[in-house]
């Protein structure tokens, strides 16, 4: 209560997220002031060392664009060097451009990733676990977005952001061959080579106007017959992709500066057990 250090509040990318109005504002503040916690946590942090991205994180207007989000999630694989066809590990590549990922507990299950971007601070990105890997790497995806084209608020930052994610795990040259003529089975199948859900697939096919709209609405209903709205089958999970960065900013003050945990503890203001 008593750090002096300035207060950021809501995130930008908070501001028009529609799916955060069936949350009660107690816990969303709860959330929020979480997130600020932690923030200056890891502030504290990287001030005592040289934190250097091994990619460059890079910020595209849409305005400047004409709105094309899907150029703009082209040229962000291409400035990374991903190769065509699916991300063999989103987390790798985000961490890689600096962005830390925390894992949080949001106390609710109606909220899977926050991210927010602060002057002087790389991206964070904060996503509660344990969520699925197709989920988180496309909550990692879409807060991606919001890191690489929000600076200031805007109506269209959901839709922009949702898009975004969709043409970065997705290309559109590279997959819509994949999605001719697909059923559950070629679905599930896609699942694991793209590593991302049976649902995104189903809605990448439709937007893309691979299938038409019988095909559509046939596979949607096959979807709540067998439950895989919500649940895909057990065999389609995916491995984890498990972040590492903050893990390794912490090494870097125990191991390379040699601070001892009550070092740590008083860096961050926290209790010795707190700090664990």
């Amino acid at each position: 209560f008593l750090d002096d250090g300035q207060l950021y509040g809501t995130p930008i990318t908070e501001l028009f997220h529609r799916k955060r109005a069936s949350v009660p504002q107690r816990t969303l503040g709860m959330v929020y002031a979480g997130i600020e916690f932690r923030r200056r946590e890891i502030a504290r942090l990287l001030a005592s060392i040289n934190f250097e991205p091994k990619l460059p994180m890079p910020h595209f207007d849409p305005d400047e664009y004409d709105g094309d989000v899907q150029r703009i999630a082209q040229l962000v694989r291409a400035m990374w060097h991903v190769p065509s066809g699916p991300v063999t590990n989103v987390t790798t590549f985000v961490e890689a451009a600096g962005c830390i990922i925390v894992e949080t507990n949001f106390g609710t299950d109606k909220i899977d990733a926050i991210s927010t971007c602060v002057p002087s601070l790389p991206p964070m990105f904060f996503v509660s676990p344990p969520v699925p890997t197709d989920r988180l790497r496309d909550s990692l995806s879409h807060e991606l977005g919001h890191a690489v084209m929000h600076s200031v608020p805007r109506p269209a930052a959901e839709d922009e952001a949702n898009a975004f994610a969709a043409e970065f795990l997705m290309p559109e040259d590279d997959i819509k061959p994949y999605l001719r003529h697909i059923k559950l089975p070629e679905l599930a199948a896609l699942k694991r080579y793209w590593k991302v859900s049976m649902n995104a697939l189903l809605k990448r096919a439709s937007d893309l106007e691979s299938i038409d709209f019988y095909q559509k609405d046939h596979l949607w209903r096959q979807f709540s017959k067998f439950g895989f709205r919500t649940r895909a089958p057990a065999e389609t999970d995916l491995p984890p992709e498990k972040p590492t960065l903050l893990s390794e900013i912490v090494a870097a003050h125990r191991i390379g500066l040699g601070y001892s945990h009550a070092d740590l503890s008083r860096i961050l203001r926290l209790s010795e057990q707190e700090a664990l």
